[in-house]
């Protein structure tokens, strides 16, 4: 994940995340009453909305890798059905635990290699009947923009041996790696409209995902280069609107299709 991010300016920059997990979560039916596991809840803001609006007679635990993340979540959202853990999916031990398990943008981060460990520890995170909801996001073209942006003269040099930070993984790929999984999961790719209300929020935004911009020495070389590819962005849209679109997998099952026991410590 970017090393730039601090949690007082993602809590406030994270619009595109926060919009699109409410849309994923107003299409699940819960009852109010269930323990829900959030794996890679950042700051907790949208943890603590689950808490607070759908789930205010059960239970949710969000789970993070950034210590930093975690302490802002635990200081600025605090309610007594909602609790917050620093720990790696590939690490978790809980099973049997949750009716529910959702995820919002994180599992890209985690390696091609270990994506298959990692649903497999959420599936086990279940209980009997439990489900779980995955986002995962594909390689939309605001990173081909991104490409083109880093290739320019203004930014070649910071660039030329800049590894991509993310594991991008087509459907089919993704496909692959469920199919090895003794459970029936769906896989459905969808297509998200992100409006801003000027450049500025998009370009904040854009700051939430990029890890590119960690490789920047200044906050004003920071800052232009997040403006040329918001400009190179809307030029390739063809629009003078600050908007942008993305494609995810929304990857679902319930455990109670499980074939047979995980088995532990895999990998």
């Amino acid at each position: 994940m970017p090393k730039h991010w601090n949690p007082e300016d993602y809590d406030i920059q994270s619009v595109m995340q926060y919009r699109t997990a409410m849309l994923m979560l107003d299409a699940l039916t819960l009852s109010g009453n269930e323990k829900i596991l959030d794996l890679g809840c950042g700051t907790g803001k949208i943890t603590h909305q689950i808490a607070e609006s759908r789930v205010q007679g059960g239970r949710i635990h969000g789970i993070d890798i950034n210590a930093d993340m975690i302490s802002f979540a635990s200081a600025n959202y605090s309610l007594d059905n909602l609790s917050f853990e620093c720990n790696d999916v590939l690490n978790i031990d809980h099973e049997n635990e949750f009716d529910v398990a959702v995820s919002f943008w994180t599992m890209s981060w985690i390696p091609l290699e270990d994506q298959r460990k990692a649903i497999e520890n959420i599936i086990r995170s279940l209980k009997d009947d439990g489900h779980m909801f995955l986002m995962y996001p594909l390689k939309h073209d605001a990173y081909l923009v991104v490409e083109e942006v880093v290739h320019r003269p203004d930014w070649a040099d910071f660039f030329r041996d800049y590894p991509m930070p993310r594991t991008f993984i087509s459907e089919d790929e993704y496909q692959c790696i469920v199919d090895e999984i003794p459970m029936e999961i769906s896989i459905r790719k969808t297509e998200l409209e992100c409006r801003y209300i000027s450049d500025d929020e998009m370009k904040q935004s854009i700051n939430c995902w990029l890890g590119h911009v960690d490789i920047l020495p200044t906050q004003a070389l920071k800052d232009k280069f997040l403006s040329d590819v918001v400009s190179a962005y809307k030029m390739h849209r063809n629009t003078t609107e600050p908007v942008m679109y993305y494609s995810t997998l929304e990857i679902s099952g319930c455990k109670s299709s499980l074939k047979h026991n995980l088995s532990l410590g895999m990998q």
